[in-house]
């Protein structure tokens, strides 16, 4: 029997241009998806800035804007300090921003006498659920404020160590100095039992620099600092100024939140000072302007960097020291 041979079937190999043709196609689609995903996490980075400094900003907001409304204009102290630091201090007051004169402000405080009586002042007797914010504020039969404490705000650097812990590096390897870094604490201190305006040679004592102590934060490092109530209102802060032109009070407060820049601070080797240059200023001054930051579209660079500069303006409406 003779076999004949079956005729040769085509080659089912790929040709060399089909090969090209699916290799051109899967890498553009491999870059779209890069491109899609890279956009998002830039997105996410902006909003979650954004979110995080409009958050804490409208806090700061509410807190000094009510402070300062229960104040008299007479009863305000200003500590500005310019190209030195103060015996006391230890470098805790610090900032980028300049005055008027464009010379550096190395840093500022803000304090206030107040007569506003929280749930532990109200007694015994009192229900903290009915008593309205009037019935809070202490007068005297003739009207007159029962000043009863200070109420200090200012700006901080935090301590090496806790920088350390809670940023993954010093402030000058990070964020190349304490001028522009903005990993600072705004802090609002009560200090009870003193009706009459602390004076500026004595307030230093109060303005201190939170520390580490074993992983956890320390702001009692003065023993008169035990009986105060110490509040962090944010920890995104780059500079703070006070502005007092009576019978306004004016706080600019520049903020920065950098999700991630760490990671790419450590990559590319940038520097904080030089990358974010991005502000966006918002005039706060009434309580309806707290709207506002809802609708910002933000100031993001191309590191998720979100900056913001907040003015807050009061009018101290108890203007009777």
């Amino acid at each position: 029997m003779n076999i004949v041979p079956s005729r040769r079937q085509d080659n089912l190999g790929a040709t060399l241009i089909e090969v090209m043709i699916t290799t051109g196609v899967f890498s553009v689609l491999m870059l779209v998806l890069f491109t899609v995903v890279q956009y998002g996490m830039d997105s996410w980075r902006s909003i979650e800035g954004r979110t995080v400094t409009q958050t804490m900003m409208r806090k700061v907001g509410v807190f000094a804007m009510d402070d300062i409304r229960r104040a008299s204009f007479g009863g305000l102290g200003v500590a500005v300090y310019k190209n030195y630091t103060p015996s006391g201090f230890d470098k805790v007051l610090t900032g980028t921003d300049v005055d008027q004169d464009k010379r550096p402000l190395y840093g500022q405080a803000l304090w206030m006498l107040s007569a506003y009586n929280d749930n532990s002042s109200l007694g015994s007797g009192a229900d903290p659920e009915v008593v309205s914010a009037s019935e809070r504020f202490s007068r005297s039969a003739s009207g007159i404020p029962n000043w009863n404490k200070n109420v200090i705000y200012y700006v901080s650097t935090i301590g090496p160590n806790l920088h350390k812990e809670k940023y993954g590096g010093t402030m000058q390897d990070l964020c190349g100095g304490a001028d522009s870094c903005p990993h600072k604490w705004l802090i609002r201190c009560e200090v009870p039992g003193h009706p009459n305006l602390l004076d500026s040679s004595n307030i230093g004592q109060y303005v201190v620099r939170p520390e580490s102590n074993g992983g956890q934060i320390n702001l009692f490092t003065n023993p008169e600092l035990k009986k105060c109530k110490i509040q962090i209102l944010a920890d995104c802060i780059v500079a703070f100024r006070v502005v007092t032109s009576k019978p306004e009070v004016t706080l600019v407060i520049k903020s920065a939140r950098l999700a991630e820049l760490r990671r790419a601070q450590q990559q590319r080797g940038l520097k904080l000072g030089k990358d974010v240059k991005h502000e966006e200023t918002v005039d706060m001054s009434n309580a309806q302007a707290l709207r506002k930051l809802d609708t910002l579209s933000g100031a993001s660079n191309r590191l998720g960097a979100y900056t913001l500069q907040y003015d807050i303006t009061v009018i101290p409406r108890n203007n009777v020291k």
